[in-house]
């Protein structure tokens, strides 16, 4: 058990006034939040999509490639 180095005693528990205080405030930033609508949510979630194969497709493309030159260039037998 950890304890404090300028007294020698174990650390005291955390306040349980400070934890639901903590937890009123969050629940107040997550209420002012703008949360995006359905149809917003599926328009982001097509593009982040198409990225991923955008970009899987080019890894590929370029992984292929250069393991092509590489095995031309008689490195890797």
């Amino acid at each position: 058990m950890a304890t404090d180095r300028s007294t020698g005693a174990a650390p005291a528990a955390p306040d349980i006034k400070s934890t639901t205080n903590i937890l009123k405030e969050t629940i107040t930033e997550l209420q002012k939040t703008k949360w995006p609508t359905s149809q917003e949510a599926w328009k982001l979630t097509y593009v982040v999509l198409s990225v991923i194969l955008v970009l899987g497709i080019y890894m590929g493309a370029l992984d292929y490639a250069l393991t092509a030159l590489v095995s031309k260039l008689s490195l890797i037998k």
